[in-house]
């Protein structure tokens, strides 16, 4: 799964997010509406819950962040594996482990008819009651990407498609017209996706041939320096396995590893 969160400010942030996820033709359907600590059943009533919480923030400044979107998504070869019942338990599992004490409202959606799915989350930006900040630092941003990863892994294994390394997973170097894209848009990059598959492909792979396999079967062509894969080929452009954040510490190492056993 990948985990995205967007910082939303303005007057309109509110309702323009709750509209989003209650309402878009992707959303699944209306009894599949994830709560918590709300009672609201419209638009208008959960806006008006969402603002009383904010009317509680402890510390103020000009233009505070007000909610942030967050966004689990899974991968499309996962779809027929992804049931209602277990989207609910990972997207409870997920405010869990984010921070209960929030306000969370969560909509379950699909590009398309076995499209991918994700579920999205508007989350209050301070505690239900306390007026508390709900921010993160990176090592609680890691820590929450890991516990999530960990719940899917053990009660849902048939989930495959949708494991990224977390923790010591390098990130793509996005490029500033990408970075935006990814800020404005659900849709993945085209150096996250490459990230995905072939990060993907070094964690199942315990030799360099069956690494390059995968990636090859994945419909990527590997590049190689003096004999050395380098990156990919994806659309008639190289892309280094640093640029799209994949550890190429790993691939010497599979490299190595058959040069020992080769002797």
């Amino acid at each position: 799964m990948i985990i995205k969160i967007k910082s939303l400010r303005g007057k309109k942030a509110f309702r323009n997010l709750l509209t989003y996820i209650l309402m878009s033709e992707e959303k699944l359907p209306e009894s599949h509406i994830i709560r918590h600590n709300l009672n609201g059943s419209t638009i208008d009533e959960l806006v008006q819950e969402f603002e009383q919480n904010e009317a509680g923030r402890l510390h103020r400044r000009k233009n505070n962040i007000l909610l942030t979107h967050e966004i689990i998504s899974f991968h499309p070869e996962d779809t027929p594996h992804l049931s209602i019942p277990k989207l609910e338990q990972i997207a409870r599992e997920y405010i869990e482990h984010r921070n209960p004490n929030g306000l969370f409202l969560g909509g379950i959606h699909q590009e398309s008819k076995g499209g991918n799915i994700h579920i999205h989350f508007a989350v209050s930006a301070v505690e239900y009651g306390t007026g508390r900040s709900l921010r993160m630092t990176k090592k609680q941003m890691a820590d929450l990407k890991r516990s999530v990863q960990h719940y899917q892994q053990e009660h849902f294994p048939e989930i495959t498609h949708s494991l990224p390394a977390h923790g010591n997973a390098q990130q793509p170097q996005l490029t500033q017209q990408e970075y935006w894209y990814k800020q404005n848009s659900d849709q993945l990059t085209t150096k996250e996706r490459l990230h995905l598959i072939i990060g993907l492909a070094l964690d199942q792979s315990d030799s360099l041939d069956e690494f390059l396999g995968k990636v090859s079967s994945s419909g990527l062509e590997p590049y190689y320096r003096k004999g050395v894969p380098m990156g990919v080929w994806w659309n008639g452009r190289k892309y280094r396995f640093r640029t799209v954040g994949v550890n190429q510490g790993k691939v010497h190492q599979l490299r190595r590893k058959g040069l020992i056993q080769g002797r």
